[in-house]
């Protein structure tokens, strides 16, 4: 349209408005932007007035900072809780520039005795940045539990969780591709949200069939998923992780331990969620888990994360309930039979006490019947 039509159009700005078209680009195009917004509504120029009253345009996207840094931004889409253990965050200065104005950067510092607390100077002083000193407990998901109980009724669209440190699972391996870091990921999938038809996006390497997941593998002898499966397997060993997240998943959603299967999850538990998966579940689940994975601590926090993609992607109801008195979390039971290699058969015995039900798979059953194993 003609130049008198978009002198009217910008004469219908707002003042504040006019600095935030100013502010939300790099600061490159400021002096262009700021000077057509100036010379169009009769102010001085680029660093004069912008809005033919006292205030510049320095001070009033100052204001648009003050007011983003403050979490208040009605544009916010995107939380980003950053898991620190001294890890050096450098790489959040690689992040793009049209993230930051909708982003909220929420890190929490497990520094422990081994670093030095985060401090507001150690981060882009263009971001808004929320600093949280948490204990070392609990592992990654102690971090997310925390952000979401606190934060359940100010949660952005999206919430991107990740480890300070780039986790290996990001990177290509095999068949699948990947990032060379948080901010390499983050810039590639962050605006492909908008049209995501998923509500869960795990950040870890991909093939042309998605994310790349991973599942324990029931013991030495079950063989590696083929590649149209899109997963690899973990060896188990004594921790027996491979049953502890069944019981753990019959503990959040029902049923016996024996009918849950193996868990497909994202190690490093990094992944982008959708608002709606998280309101899905009441706060009273997000509190339970919090507060059962420091009672469980470290047990759970390693079992937590074989089940975040039945706790992130799935409809299907918890049952609201803690589970720091399960099996898995309980320190008075003997355990000694669990060692590196697996020994199933054995293992086996603990489980069919506490669980009452068979946990062996019918694959490892029809090997003992046919005495190959």
């Amino acid at each position: 349209f003609g130049s008198r039509h978009f002198v009217q159009f910008l004469h219908s700005i707002p003042p504040f408005s006019c600095a935030l078209m100013a502010n939300r680009r790099a600061l490159l195009r400021l002096s262009l932007l700021s000077s057509l917004c100036c010379s169009a509504i009769g102010g001085t120029g680029a660093l004069g007035s912008c809005t033919g009253g006292d205030d510049s345009i320095l001070l009033q996207m100052a204001r648009v900072r003050t007011h983003m840094r403050t979490g208040e931004s009605q544009t916010r889409f995107l939380d980003l809780v950053v898991e620190r253990h001294c890890e050096d965050l450098g790489w959040l200065r690689n992040l793009s520039l049209d993230l930051r104005p909708s982003t909220r950067v929420l890190i929490y510092d497990k520094h422990g005795t081994d670093c030095k607390a985060l401090t507001r100077s150690d981060v882009p002083q263009d971001w808004d940045v929320v600093l949280t000193e948490l204990p070392n407990v609990a592992r990654d998901g102690h971090d997310q539990l925390y952000h979401i109980a606190l934060h359940y009724d100010d949660l952005a669209p999206w919430t991107a969780f990740v480890q300070a440190g780039l986790h290996w699972t990001l990177k290509p391996l095999a068949h699948a591709k990947g990032w060379q870091s948080q901010a390499e990921a983050l810039n590639d999938l962050v605006p492909k949200l908008s049209t995501a038809t998923t509500g869960f996006w795990p950040l870890v390497m991909y093939s042309e069939r998605g994310p790349m997941l991973w599942q324990d593998a029931e013991d030495d002898t079950d063989p590696d998923p083929p590649p149209e499966l899109n997963f690899f397997h973990f060896s188990n060993g004594g921790s027996d992780l491979y049953s502890k997240a069944r019981e753990l998943y019959s503990s959040l959603f029902g049923g016996t331990p024996c009918e849950a299967s193996g868990q497909k999850f994202p190690p490093g538990m990094q992944y982008l969620v959708k608002r709606e998966n998280l309101v899905r579940r009441p706060l009273q689940f997000w509190q339970l888990m919090k507060d059962d994975i420091l009672k469980c601590d470290p047990t759970l926090g390693y079992t937590f994360e074989r089940v975040t993609v039945a706790i992130y992607n799935s409809t299907t109801p918890a049952l609201l309930q803690s589970v720091a008195n399960s099996t898995i979390c309980r320190r008075d039971l003997n355990t000694s039979m669990f060692t590196t290699p697996l020994k199933p058969f054995e293992t086996a015995n603990f489980w069919r006490e506490h669980w009452g039900c068979e946990p062996l798979s019918k694959r490892l059953l029809d090997l003992r019947a046919a005495g190959k194993i």
